[in-house]
């Protein structure tokens, strides 16, 4: 159980709290989600104005998640980049180095949650 992560996205929006499993982590399929946005900024498939109209809620459980599930370089890298900063804004800046730099290691971050999440569920059925 992950209280910090529940009393982080209330303090957010008690909505977010939508995004957690029975265990209150941050649900499987909201992390994919994450992962699938997260890895289209990181290849430049889509601006950060473009995912804050398709998917608001995507800045908020980024957060959430690098607060929750990040080691210490991610937060590092996070407290440096402007990219989370006010939800994607109306008008967001240009991804930078520093933006990009967060993005890589916050997309090996998900994979590596996704990939033991999934580990996981496949040894419970064993």
């Amino acid at each position: 159980m992950n209280e910090d992560l529940v009393a982080y996205l209330d303090a957010i929006d008690a909505r977010l709290c939508d995004y957690l499993d029975e265990d209150h982590d941050l649900s499987l399929r909201a992390v994919e989600h994450l992962y699938r946005y997260a890895l289209a900024l990181r290849q430049g498939l889509i601006e950060p104005a473009c995912v804050a109209e398709d998917w608001e809620d995507f800045f908020s459980l980024a957060d959430a998640f690098v607060f929750a599930y990040g080691a210490q370089h991610l937060e590092v890298l996070r407290g440096r980049s402007a990219l989370l900063e006010g939800g994607g804004g109306d008008e967001p800046a240009p991804l930078t180095d520093t933006d990009r730099m967060f993005l890589v290691a916050l997309v090996a971050k998900l994979d590596d949650f996704i990939s033991a999440r999934q580990s996981t569920a496949e040894g419970s059925w064993s």
